[in-house]
C-alpha cells in the first residue's frame, strides 16, 4: 500500500535552502539521496519504518520519527 506524502510550502523551501547550501560543499548529491530515501520510506512503509511517538486522537493521526544518515524526520500517518 502506497501512502501519499504532503509537504508544506515552508518545508519545501527549507529543503531547497539546505540543498543549495550543500552544493558548494559538494554534499548536495548525498543529501538529495538521503531526502529521497526518507521520502520512499514514508510512501512505502511509514509505520514499519518509523518509531511511534504519540497519537493525535482529535485528528486520527499517529506520529512517528525516523532517520537516515544525518537527517531525522517526524511525520504523521493517517492509517484509516
Amino acid at each position: 500500500m502506497a501512502f501519499h506524502v504532503v509537504y508544506s510550502g515552508e518545508l519545501r523551501q527549507k529543503i531547497a535552502t539546505i540543498l543549495n547550501k550543500a552544493k558548494p560543499l559538494g554534499q548536495a548529491k548525498e543529501l538529495g539521496r538521503t531526502f529521497s530515501i526518507l521520502h520512499e520510506r514514508m510512501t512505502q512503509a511509514p509505520v514499519a519504518s518509523g518509531e511511534p511517538r504519540y497519537s493525535m486522537k482529535h485528528v486520527d493521526l499517529k506520529v512517528y520519527d525516523t532517520s537516515y544518515d544525518n537527517l531525522a524526520v517526524r511525520y504523521a500517518v493517517d492509517e484509516a
